[in-house]
């Protein structure tokens, strides 16, 4: 099969799961749906992810699409922000604040669903790419490909860990979250 970007269990106790080259899969009970992204994406590499109000989000090198649960209707961003640039990589709507955040080449943005816009975060390495998320408490933590990187969601600065300096040359393919809160990257 196609590898699984992202694994994430809403609080109706579905199992969505965002399919390389695909987009959506959720599995609820015995129910099993798939949701493939708006056309206007084209085909590439889907990152996909599925938000706390049950909008589907899909990304790729062509930008970032939502399809919205409450409209039904189809939204597109070729662009998010001048620190940001495609292709856009990594997204996560399984942060504790319920934010939607996607990352690309120099950066990071979340969307901000009240002003219907991206908040977009510099990374210290503009050619960095971004891999993968993980939003832990007050931080949101961004696997590169040169590396790890902190963003500190009260200062909005990003910051590159001294505790990982050993890791700076290797591309972060993984970040997870145990019960102790204990942050684990994998390389």
């Amino acid at each position: 099969g196609l590898p699984i970007r992202e694994l994430h269990r809403d609080e109706q106790g579905t199992l969505w799961a965002s399919v390389a080259h695909e987009g959506l899969r959720s599995v609820s009970g015995a129910a099993y749906t798939s949701y493939k992204p708006a056309a206007m994406l084209g085909e590439g590499a889907i990152y996909a992810t599925v938000s706390a109000r049950g909008d589907l989000w899909f990304s790729n090198a062509a930008g970032v699409s939502r399809h919205s649960a409450t409209r039904g209707d189809w939204s597109w961003w070729r662009t998010i922000g001048p620190e940001l640039r495609g292709p856009y990589r990594a997204m996560t709507g399984a942060a504790p604040e319920q934010t939607v955040w996607v990352g690309g080449t120099g950066g990071v943005a979340r969307y901000l669903p009240e002003a219907d816009r991206w908040q977009s975060f510099a990374m210290p390495d503009p050619d960095a790419v971004a891999l993968c998320l993980l939003s832990a408490g007050v931080s949101l933590w961004i696997g590169t490909d040169r590396g790890v990187f902190r963003l500190d969601l009260a200062t909005g600065e990003i910051l590159s860990d001294s505790r990982f300096s050993s890791l700076n040359d290797l591309p972060i393919q993984a970040l997870a979250t145990d019960t102790s809160r204990s942050v684990w990257l994998g390389t």
